[in-house]
């Protein structure tokens, strides 16, 4: 199962890439299916269970569009291998993260090339068939560490 996180109709996400890299890796023999995060009705625990169900979350937003898309947070919180283009702060959350991945885009606008690129980098990690090692390495992202740093802050600036 191959997460997607965002509405198949929302162009920035970029649905139709993820569809192209689903294709790509059927065509190396691997029986993958799309599994879509946001649904008609949904309530917010219904999003836990489809973590769990996921083997990769593959993010293909376009270039240029996302500070810090949340979803990479989450599933690296729920120890789910993310292959995302290098958009954001994707490259520095998943630093470390194994197994993960982060897809530069090309050189030259090419959706040929960039769907190329995914499907390697997610061939390998759907075949190990193992959850990533993310929760541990998120920790800096956990909301309790974000406000004892700020405590920290506070109290470092009123000591002066």
């Amino acid at each position: 199962m191959v997460l997607f996180g965002a509405a198949p109709d929302n162009a920035v996400k970029r649905y139709d890439i993820f569809t192209a890299v689903l294709a790509g890796l059927r065509e190396r023999g691997l029986p993958v299916r799309e599994l879509i995060l946001p649904g008609p009705g949904q309530v917010r625990a219904d999003v836990v269970p489809k973590f769990a169900a996921a083997d990769l979350l593959l993010v293909t937003s376009r270039q240029g569009t996302e500070s810090g898309p949340l979803i990479v947070k989450e599933a690296a919180a729920m120890d789910l291998p993310v292959v995302s283009v290098d958009v954001g702060d994707v490259r520095e959350v998943l630093a470390g993260v194994s197994p993960s991945a982060v897809v530069p885009f090309p050189s030259a606008p090419s959706d040929a090339e960039l769907v190329a690129a995914l499907v390697e980098a997610s061939a390998p990690l759907l075949e190990s068939g193992t959850r990533s090692d993310g929760r541990s390495k998120i920790a800096r992202y956990d909301q309790q560490a974000a406000v004892r740093e700020l405590e920290s802050v506070y109290e470092r600036v009123l000591a002066r």
